[in-house]
């Protein structure tokens, strides 16, 4: 098959003191680093208020330890691996969302900038997205047009944010996303790094070896909770931006919800469509319809905590379904996840979009191409082409050549 392919999701592998040797003196003790200690690395990340110590032992340790982190040798993996173009996200970049925020913005404009000096004049093939926090609505619109001006194209935000997501805040941010018409990305576990580290570790290792007694024979249900509610952040950022009318306002502007699988979608947006369903049986003005707290203290016929239940389901405020803005604006990547792909019809091809993520240790790469061909046997040609590199060739200014 002639097929080109781009990955949605892959990940720069940045120098380990690239925050520690570029930020202000006054910044660097508290600047996420990595240590590199044979094929480990340690990410600390002082600047989330605790030290966190992360520690790998993959294929983008090994990269960083004993390999070329340049730019030819990337091109070498990806084209080894059938990938010819990629959408390239933050690795201890991700850990630059702080809740700092003169801290957040200080190592984002160190990281952005790195990227032009890493990407530079090859911006047709490689779409970095630059890192914007969110702490901080004005400086966040500065920094969206600071790398517009450099020839940026996709943005990065905290999936985890300190403004939510439906906030009239925000709002001034996605304007001025569209408005240089840039593509708005969120990333598994970005903004999540103020918790206690011990913490973290705590509920790592019970997943992965159990515990004592109750907790060792759960460690496989502890194992499918984590990994089916890990799509939970993805639900609420999608839900809030289309609840308060975000894609309506914004209808240039496209989100892509990044390796947080793509297997629930189509359960969501039937979810969010049942929302505002009124469904047979449900009589918005029947008296038993009514809920609330009932006041015994003021008549029947007033009591301003009681409402009725099924009033709503019919009042959804926008001209679209919450599923048709899916379709319209919102795309997911996926590695391996036969799923999603089953259901394209019903969220629509477009919203989902393949990534490799190269060159992480869950990643399809090295072998991409076995990947592909046991998940899209029996797909149309014309739906495998779009998951695995039309789409975002659309969304992004790819310059393919002829050749390709």
């Amino acid at each position: 098959m002639n097929e080109l392919r781009i990955s949605a999701d892959c990940h720069l592998l940045e120098p380990p003191d690239l925050f520690v040797s570029r930020l202000p003196a006054g910044l660097r003790e508290r600047a996420a680093r990595v240590q590199v200690d044979d094929d480990y690395m340690h990410f600390i990340i002082p600047g989330a208020g605790t030290e966190t110590l992360s520690l790998y032992r993959d294929t983008q340790s090994h990269v960083v330890t004993h390999g070329d982190m340049s730019l030819e040798q990337r091109q070498k993996h990806l084209m080894a691996d059938g990938v010819w173009g990629e959408l390239i996200h933050p690795n201890l970049g991700s850990f630059a969302f702080v809740p700092d925020g003169e801290m957040a913005f200080a190592q984002a404009r160190v990281y952005n900038d790195y990227l032009i000096e890493f990407f530079g004049g090859h911006l047709g093939r490689h779409k970095p997205t630059a890192l914007i926090p969110l702490n901080d609505p004005d400086q966040a619109v500065a920094e969206i047009e600071r790398v517009a001006g450099m020839g940026l194209e996709g943005l990065m935000f905290p999936a985890v944010s300190p403004i939510r997501y439906a906030s009239p805040a925000l709002d001034r941010v996605w304007a001025a996303a569209q408005a240089n018409g840039m593509v708005a990305c969120f990333h598994v576990g970005g903004g999540t790094h103020g918790q206690p580290a011990d913490e973290k570790m705590a509920r790592l290792m019970t997943r992965i070896s159990g515990g004592e007694g109750y907790e060792a024979a759960a460690v496989h249900a502890n194992r499918l909770r984590a990994e089916t509610q890990g799509s939970v952040v993805a639900q609420q950022n999608l839900a809030d931006l289309i609840g308060t009318g975000v894609l309506e306002r914004y209808p240039d502007l496209h989100f892509i919800a990044v390796e947080f699988n793509a297997y629930w979608l189509a359960g969501f947006m039937a979810g969010m469509d049942k929302a505002y369903t009124l469904g047979i049986g449900q009589d918005v003005a029947a008296p038993y319809a009514h809920s609330g707290v009932y006041d015994p203290g003021r008549a029947p016929d007033d009591q301003p905590t009681m409402f009725l239940r099924f009033a709503l389901n019919d009042k959804w405020p926008y001209p679209l379904r919450p599923s048709d803005y899916v379709r319209r604006q919102v795309h997911l990547t996926f590695m391996d996840d036969p799923g999603a792909i089953a259901l394209r019809h019903y969220t629509g091809v477009e919203a989902i979009v393949w990534g490799s993520d190269y060159p992480h240790h869950e990643a399809t790469w090295p072998r991409s191409e076995d990947a592909l061909e046991k998940q899209f046997a029996g797909v149309p040609d014309e739906d495998r082409k779009a998951m695995t590199g039309g789409t975002i060739s659309k969304l992004f200014k790819f310059e393919i050549p002829a050749a390709v």
